[in-house]
């Protein structure tokens, strides 16, 4: 199995250096993807190494070793759960059902598929086989960029995540690119309406990995970010609705209700990993020692400050 240098680390088969540590497994399936996303290192489209999914690298170890690793990690309380990052290859469910199968007999560790499906039917089949939950990547948030970006059809894909969230409640979710090319007012109502559905939604950073056809397209303003992170925050969350948001050519300028909003971003929740419970990602978009876009660690009072400071939307005394 391939896993993340992280991964790796918190399961005792690598001694790299963490300054943070994953709460999730993550767990790559199938190589040689048939997909061309312009973004991704595994795209048919990409001439990055293979033992790269974004910016983070995936060595390769023993099956069984694997699995020993994330079962004694579970039982102590630093991993919360796997992800199985699936590759679309030929492999295709085959190797989810082997992986599970390796993963469900050493323990019961709850189990997301990260995976590209055409069908509800394919969905039951990964029910069936024992993942918990389901993660249906849409990334990119326009519907005039998707068919470019990563061809095919968004409002086919939204049918199928929205027919899935109805038949299986609390147990869908998607992935959201910032910096793809979408408005902030495209991404927001998306996050909206996703949210409406039932569906929980993670959001990421677009970074450029060489040898993929995005790799000249540099990561999206950080106060732009800031904002579409707020934003989600306080939609699923109940704490606004999307009319309360106020644009101006595509770009969030204000917000009702900013005093009261502005004590609730203080915690710095809103700039923390989102998505699935116990998922951290620990510098999937950054650098360490460069700009956090998604903090895989509670945020101390001065960093929740910054970024508040960095929407633009709020006036912040950093003293």
């Amino acid at each position: 199995m391939r896993v993340s240098e992280g991964t790796a680390r918190v399961i005792g088969l690598s001694k790299i250096r963490l300054d943070a540590f994953p709460t999730t497994a993550y767990i790559m399936v199938g190589e040689k993807c048939r997909r061309g996303c312009s973004f991704c290192t595994q795209s048919i489209r990409s001439d990055s190494r293979r033992d790269y999914l974004s910016r983070v690298t995936w060595p390769e170890f023993d099956d069984d070793s694997v699995a020993a690793g994330i079962a004694r990690a579970y039982g102590e309380g630093s991993l919360k759960r796997a992800c199985l990052q699936v590759v679309d290859s030929k492999e295709g469910m085959a190797a989810v059902q082997e992986v599970l199968k390796k993963l469900k007999a050493a323990n019961d560790i709850p189990v997301n598929a990260s995976v590209y499906i055409t069908s509800i039917e394919e969905a039951d089949e990964l029910f069936e086989l024992g993942v918990d939950t389901i993660s249906l990547p849409i990334d990119v948030a326009s519907k005039e960029l998707y068919s470019d970006i990563k061809g095919g059809s968004l409002d086919r894909l939204l049918d199928i995540i929205y027919g899935l969230a109805e038949k299986y409640p609390g147990r869908i979710n998607t992935h959201l690119i910032a910096g793809l090319g979408e408005t902030e007012q495209e991404m927001i109502k998306l996050i909206y309406d996703l949210h409406r559905h039932g569906v929980s939604v993670a959001l990421f950073a677009f970074t450029p990995v060489r040898g993929t056809p995005m790799e000249g397209r540099g990561q999206p303003h950080i106060g732009s970010y800031r904002r579409v992170q707020i934003s989600r925050y306080l939609l699923v969350n109940g704490l606004a609705s999307f009319d309360d948001f106020v644009f101006k050519d595509g770009v969030l300028v204000d917000i009702k209700g900013k005093k009261e909003i502005m004590e609730l971003l203080k915690d710095g929740k809103a700039f923390m990993t989102s998505g699935c419970p116990d998922c951290n990602r620990p510098y999937y978009n950054e650098r360490p020692g460069g700009t956090m876009y998604n903090y895989p660690r509670p945020l101390t009072k001065d960093e929740a400050l910054e970024a508040i400071c960095e929407s633009g939307l709020f006036e912040v005394d950093m003293r």
